[in-house]
């Protein structure tokens, strides 16, 4: 599976190529900074993959939706919530799942 990845990302960096950016400020004349030559927006979003997957970041599995997301606490186990908003939508529907089970356990038991 890993391998599969990487021959997909490898495959649309192929035109993505380092580069030295000489610095424009007349003052600092010897300056070289790093940079990218990125020929279109795809190869650049591939890039940005490619930097993502080789970052130090874990993914997590939400528990309700499955999705993959980068954890903002070591022990989150749900998708981040939306802006503004103190628990994400799959922590809301999964408890609520949850409470409505326990609840139909006790009428039924």
């Amino acid at each position: 599976m890993l391998d599969i990845l990487r021959d997909m990302v490898e495959t649309h960096l192929y035109r993505v190529r380092p580069l030295l950016q000489v610095d424009p400020e007349p003052s600092r004349p010897f300056v070289l900074r790093p940079g990218w030559a990125v020929p279109d927006l795809l190869s650049a979003m591939w890039l940005q993959f490619y930097w993502f997957l080789t970052s130090e970041k874990t993914l997590n599995r939400c528990l309700e939706c499955h999705s993959l997301f980068v954890p903002t606490r070591s022990n989150q186990q749900f998708c981040p919530p939306f802006r503004g908003q103190k628990q994400s939508s799959c922590a809301n529907r999964y408890y609520v799942r949850q409470h409505r089970e326990r609840q139909k356990e006790r009428e039924n038991g």
